[in-house]
Order: C-alpha cells, then sequence, then structure tokens
C-alpha cells in the first residue's frame, strides 16, 4: 500500500514538472522505470535509441505494436505506392516481392445520377517500375498563369532510402496536426530478388 501511494505521489510530482502525461505514466510501469508522456522528464524516447542498432524485422514489428511509432521515408513506387520493404531490385526495375492484387472495376447499374461501381478481385501479379524513369513537370508564369511550359527530368528512386522513426509526442491536440520527435534515421538496403 506505501508503494502504490508512493507512485502516485511520484506521478503527481512529476505531471507538475513534465506537462500532461505524468499521471498516465505513473500507470505504465515499463522497466521500472514511469513513462512520463507529453514532455515529460523521461518522455518514452530512452529505449527506442535501443532499437537503431536492432534489424529492421525488430524495428517494424516495434512499430506495428505501438501506436505512437511511426516510419518516415519508407515507399516506393511501382506502379503503385508501397512500402520498401515490400520490393526488390530486379534488374533496372523495382518489382513488388510477392504477387499483389489486381482489381477491376464494375458497373452494378443504376441512373445517371446514382451509378453504382464495385471493385472486384481479377487475378494477381507482380507490380514493378524502373528505377530511373522520365518524368514531366508543368511549370507556368506570367499573369494568371497562361504561360506555361513543359519541363521533363530524369528521377532516380533511392535503392538504400533513409528512413526515420519518429514518436508521437502530440495529446488532446485541439487542431489535429500531429507532432513527432525524430529518434533515429537509419539506412535500408532494398535487396535483390531470388
Amino acid at each position: 500500500m506505501k508503494n502504490l501511494i508512493f507512485i502516485l505521489l511520484i506521478g503527481l510530482s512529476l505531471n507538475t514538472i513534465a506537462g500532461t502525461g505524468g499521471i498516465n505514466g505513473f500507470l505504465e510501469l515499463k522497466n521500472d522505470r514511469i513513462d512520463a508522456g507529453t514532455g515529460g522528464v523521461v518522455g518514452g524516447v530512452d529505449d527506442l535509441d535501443e532499437l537503431k542498432d536492432k534489424n529492421w524485422n525488430i524495428i517494424r514489428d516495434r512499430v506495428r505494436n505501438d501506436y505512437n511509432l511511426d516510419l518516415q521515408g519508407d515507399i516506393a513506387f511501382i506502379g503503385k505506392i508501397v512500402s520498401v520493404f515490400n520490393v526488390c531490385i530486379e534488374n533496372d526495375k523495382l518489382r513488388s516481392i510477392k504477387k499483389m492484387p489486381v482489381y477491376k472495376r464494375v458497373w452494378l447499374g443504376g441512373s445517371r445520377e446514382n451509378d453504382r461501381f464495385k471493385d472486384v478481385l481479377a487475378g494477381s501479379k507482380y507490380y514493378s517500375y524502373p528505377i530511373e524513369f522520365e518524368s514531366e513537370e508543368r511549370r507556368c508564369y506570367g499573369r494568371k498563369d497562361n504561360r506555361c511550359k513543359v519541363i521533363k527530368k530524369v528521377r532516380r528512386q533511392s535503392l538504400s532510402p533513409s528512413i526515420t522513426l519518429r514518436k508521437d509526442i502530440t495529446r488532446n491536440n485541439r487542431n489535429g496536426d500531429r507532432k513527432y520527435v525524430e529518434i533515429f534515421t537509419k539506412k535500408y538496403d532494398i535487396p535483390y530478388c531470388n
């Protein structure tokens, strides 16, 4: 009973020192330490620094199990946007590791104002896209942007992107914007296809 009262007092004192989340923190005793929450003394970031030395499977499992964690910069384009962890290098293209579903849009009927469509599974395929590709960008200037020109650029997808692990530190934010603390940035090398 004395231990519980002591922990409660520590939680209350952390709330006054550390900002919001201090009271919540004492309820989550992990590894015999108090996670002080937003703006806290500990902030719950200490044990996340150790993840940098771990392999990507362990990091991704931790992100999957913790709603407050987020990976940024882990996307690739193979005809659609996917995670870099789901692609491999095949010759001069990025290709999906597994076959992905292909959907076909079917019209179910209806009136002009109320057309009804349904996406039906049509099969599966490996998606792929060149690592280096040419894209067009339209640049407009002048009054009312009436003078435009098309600029062609050669773009290259990164084969070893830098991926950042971030922790969401907002709680009860009125305007809905999320604020993140960057934990670490680590490179991921996209493997070659078998």
